[in-house]
């Protein structure tokens, strides 16, 4: 049964930064060790490098990952048909006071993580701790990075 993990999109950056850690990220999920979800958030905020930055675009693209429904339904954030009704419980925990589109759109990150009892893979400090707070696990990229060298030694051992 693989390891699976929701990116964040900042947790795109480091998983491209290198030839190397590509190649342990496809082996990773090749070979049925890890899978990888997103929302429509993250697609959406990834969207803009195919005109931007085309070739970090296309190191990107050859990470496999499934878009999954965002867990909770916010006006304005969450897209109707690829949103799935929530309690809402982690998102005010996570958005906290400010509601700002940012805390807004991680906080459908997080309570998608935790709905489907993932770990969220993040650099992001301040979404690391409130969701946290708020009952998810939370890994840095480096932690996840690290993750696939071990099974990669296990592997070839």
């Amino acid at each position: 049964m693989p390891l699976v993990l929701v990116l964040d999109t900042n947790a795109f950056d480091s998983l491209v930064a290198d030839d190397h850690t590509l190649a342990l990220v496809e082996w990773a999920c090749d070979t049925g060790r890890v899978r990888f979800e997103v929302t429509h958030v993250q697609e959406d905020q990834l969207a803009p490098l195919f005109e931007l930055k085309p070739e970090k675009a296309a190191r990107i693209s050859r990470i496999p990952r499934t878009v999954v429904p965002t867990a909770g339904f916010l006006l304005g954030y969450a897209k109707l048909g690829a949103a799935a009704l929530d309690d809402g419980e982690i998102i005010d925990v996570v958005r906290g006071d400010s509601g700002t589109p940012a805390t807004t759109f991680d906080a459908l990150i997080a309570s998608t993580t935790e709905r489907h009892g993932r770990i969220l893979v993040t650099n992001d400090g301040r979404l690391a701790e409130r969701a946290s707070k708020a009952g998810v696990d939370v890994w840095p990229s480096d932690q996840l990075v690290e993750h696939l060298r071990l099974l990669f030694g296990d592997a070839s051992a």
